[in-house]
């Protein structure tokens, strides 16, 4: 009676180290640059209702891309769906990844006798692909067939400036002005500007410069000389 006491015990402790071993434990921080549409000195057209520039913070995800769905598990619990996954965080033994964030496609789909899966996970000891369930129990494949790739999105709280095109009534352009917090419009930030092009073709906004060469009622083309810092960033 003891010894089979003794092997529920062993068999506990060992369930416990293998979900620990697929639980994130470390942080993991993607890379954020700030970045301008579109590059300067550049001949660009846009309908009426498209962004004529726009500033904000980009992050960039480790990520992998599965070229094809790959079966995962007993029986093939799990089916990695192709698409890509964007990597959130890693523990001394896996690093994991997912396809909630904003532009990642991937998903993960499971057998009706299966637990729920929760992401995917490579193992760094030999870069086999898992999927962990919502217990952290990882099951691996017995293949790598993904690759490497990035992952990119503006930041959920990066703050946005754009201006918009809006349309033309004679010879005055009218261009909207719109400040964002995540994705989330501040209507107090936003703005209406009209410009009368018998004027002028170079029209500004705070430090944006743009020199427009052609605008209707439902198009424009246009080149940014300058962006919202004065720059090309």
């Amino acid at each position: 009676m003891r010894r089979g006491f003794e092997w529920i015990i062993l068999a506990t402790l060992a369930q416990v180290l293998v979900v620990s071993c697929a639980s994130p434990t470390a942080s993991y921080s993607p890379r954020i640059e700030l970045v301008s549409y579109p590059e300067l000195n550049v001949e660009v057209t846009a309908s009426v209702g498209d962004n004529l520039v726009d500033r904000g913070s980009v992050s960039t995800h480790d990520g992998l891309s599965v070229p094809t769905e790959i079966r995962i598990g007993l029986l093939g619990a799990y089916t990695v769906n192709r698409g890509t996954y964007a990597k959130f965080g890693e523990s001394k033994d896996y690093e994991f990844f997912h396809s909630t964030f904003s532009t990642a496609t991937g998903s993960i789909t499971k057998s009706a006798l299966a637990d729920a899966p929760s992401y995917l996970a490579i193992r760094k000891s030999d870069g086999v692909l898992c999927v962990v369930s919502i217990f952290n129990d990882p099951s691996c494949s017995s293949s790598e067939a993904y690759e490497r790739t990035s992952v990119q999105s503006l930041s959920s709280d990066t703050f946005r400036e754009i201006l918009v095109y809006n349309g033309k009534s004679g010879d005055v352009i009218n261009v909207g002005y719109r400040e964002l917090s995540g994705n989330l419009a501040r209507p107090a930030f936003s703005n209406e500007i009209n410009y009368d092009l018998s004027e002028s073709m170079e029209i500004g906004y705070k430090e944006v410069r743009i020199r427009v060469l052609e605008a209707t009622n439902t198009a424009i083309k246009y080149v940014v000389l300058r962006n919202f810092n004065g720059s090309g960033i």
